[in-house]
């Protein structure tokens, strides 16, 4: 299936969403180990939080300390964004504004 913006429908969103994870998304943070040392790592998550998609094994990574544990901001960032965008989209084609 086609997921380029040009000539997307809302019928094809739906198409997508009805074969998607259902239910909103979620972003989970979790402790991973890895070239970078101990850090956090995030995952899209189902309502029930178990995980659609994750940071772990991206090529986006930027490790950032915080005065506290080191933590993936480009992960953490990409995987709001992501969420937002399937609860906004489902919001839009259940009718809501």
């Amino acid at each position: 299936m086609d997921t380029e913006y040009e000539g997307m429908t809302l019928e094809t969103l739906r198409t997508m969403s009805a074969r998607a994870e259902p239910g909103l998304w979620w972003v989970n943070d979790f402790m991973v180990e890895d070239g970078f040392g101990k850090h956090k790592a995030y995952a899209l998550a189902n309502p029930i939080g178990k995980h659609i998609c994750d940071t772990m094994n991206g090529d986006l990574q930027l490790i950032e300390q915080d005065d506290g544990p080191r933590f993936d901001g480009a992960g953490s960032d990409n995987m709001e964004f992501a969420a937002a965008c399937v609860n906004y989209v489902r919001a839009i084609l259940a009718g809501k504004p």
